[in-house]
């Protein structure tokens, strides 16, 4: 059997409690701009996502390569308290970044009060630094810088 082949990862998406938070988290530190903002709601949305008459409101931001990342938000439904999770937890678990200057960005996180799980490491070949660190609602980044 042929295994299908996909042209790129379209998109992460990650579901916020506030949007502004989220989008100025990610444009102010990783410098994702918004390329699309919108309320979505209707039939389509609602057979895609298997819930009656849901509303989202989704915000595209991108990178300077076009990668994107959509934070979504559903002013309708109520949100579950999320248990804790770990890095070692079954699903997905991390969002990976490279950055520029890992030191750099380390220390402007740490003074917004970003939680991080070590310090930065090299890893074992020394091509690479790598941290990770959980954005303002929870969710794990690994940020890498190649050497």
């Amino acid at each position: 059997m042929k295994c299908n082949t996909i042209g790129n990862i379209r998109h992460i998406g990650i579901v916020v409690k506030d949007m502004n938070l989220m989008t100025c988290f990610y444009s102010d530190n990783f410098g994702f701009t918004s390329n699309q903002m919108q309320e979505e709601s209707g039939l389509f949305v609602s057979t895609i996502l298997g819930h009656n008459n849901i509303m989202v409101i989704t915000h595209k931001l991108v990178d300077t390569k076009r990668q994107c990342l959509e934070l979504l938000f559903f002013p309708d439904m109520p949100q579950k308290n999320m248990s804790k999770r770990r890095l070692f937890d079954m699903g997905l678990t991390h969002i990976s970044l490279t950055v520029s200057d890992l030191d750099t960005i380390h220390k402007k996180l740490i003074a917004q009060g970003i939680s991080f799980v070590s310090s930065i490491q090299y890893a074992p070949n020394n091509k690479v630094k790598v941290v990770f660190c959980e954005d303002p609602e929870g969710n794990f980044l690994e940020l890498v810088e190649e050497l």
